[in-house]
């Protein structure tokens, strides 16, 4: 690798074992000569390899996703809806406007009066992390970075009974952690008993760690090659296209005097259900 300029930039053990010597498995090279460069290991014990990185100056601005939420903290449900009344009751419904008209007007009244009340905030990075992983409570996470200050504390004197200790509280907490993660589902599945709709969205959190995510169509490109961002001519058109699709498709097939009847393989023997009635089944 150096031979092509490329330079190591980690040049300590990155996997440690009761059974073996340290050693050097997790490389990053580098051929970049002239950028800054900060490269190195995190003692964190997310698995047998310590992880590794590397920092570079670079122009690119890369936008992150922001997560918001409203802020309910101070949300009194009687105020907002006495604001909400005082907004709508000088509002006409009778001008001669359309329907849609009048809901953008509503909206944008509700909207109004709802930020006052529940302003939109950004997460914060442990607001995420409780998003991505509900069931880990405050206690669990005081408890994770205990068991962090203690790796670091093995890593650097190599103890046997802090290490022993290190692995003793590692197993309590993950048992721990499985405990509060069934609790968490148990308790969602009794809330949602009677709504399949949610019940399903839990289980497909369940099966899937990436949850495919709900993009809207800001423009639409439409039949006679204009763009739109008019949302009632998105809409209009996707509802136009789906709803014609069946019967357009079913223009292109070729007719033919081949009856339905003869792809169906012959029955010698078949069985009838006759109906039934509520005094059969009470009897």
């Amino acid at each position: 690798m150096e031979s092509h300029g490329c330079k190591p930039l980690i040049t300590e053990p990155t996997r440690f074992s009761s059974t073996v010597s340290p050693s050097l498995l997790d490389h990053i090279y580098c051929k970049l000569r002239y950028t800054k460069q900060i490269a190195g290991i995190a003692i964190f014990d997310v698995s047998d390899h310590l992880p590794i990185f590397l920092l570079l100056s670079t122009s690119i601005n890369r936008k992150s996703e922001k997560q918001i939420i409203r802020c309910m903290k101070n949300f009194n449900l009687e105020n907002f809806l006495i604001d909400l009344d005082e907004a709508l009751s000088p509002w006409n419904f009778n001008t001669g406007s359309t329907v849609h008209n009048d809901f953008h007007e509503f909206i944008h009244i509700f909207q109004k009066i709802i930020n006052k009340h529940a302003p939109l905030r950004k997460l914060s990075r442990r607001e995420k992390q409780l998003q991505a992983k509900p069931w880990i409570t405050r206690g669990l996470l005081t408890s994770i970075k205990n068991k962090s200050r203690m790796f670091r504390k093995c890593y650097k004197c190599k103890d046997a009974t802090l290490i022993a200790q290190y692995k003793n509280y590692t197993n309590k907490l993950t048992r721990l952690r499985k405990i509060a993660k069934q609790q968490y589902y148990f308790k969602l599945f009794q809330k949602y008993r009677s709504d399949s709709k949610k019940t399903w969205k839990t289980i497909n959190e369940l099966h899937s760690t990436h949850q495919k995510q709900s993009s809207d169509v800001n423009s639409l490109k439409l039949n006679d090659g204009t763009q739109t961002s008019c949302p009632i001519s998105i809409s209009n058109t996707l509802n136009e296209y789906f709803s014609s699709i069946g019967v357009s498709m079913g223009n292109g097939i070729r007719p033919t005097n081949t009856s339905f009847t003869t792809f169906m393989k012959s029955i010698s023997q078949s069985s009838v259900l006759d109906g039934t009635c509520a005094e059969e089944i009470t009897a």
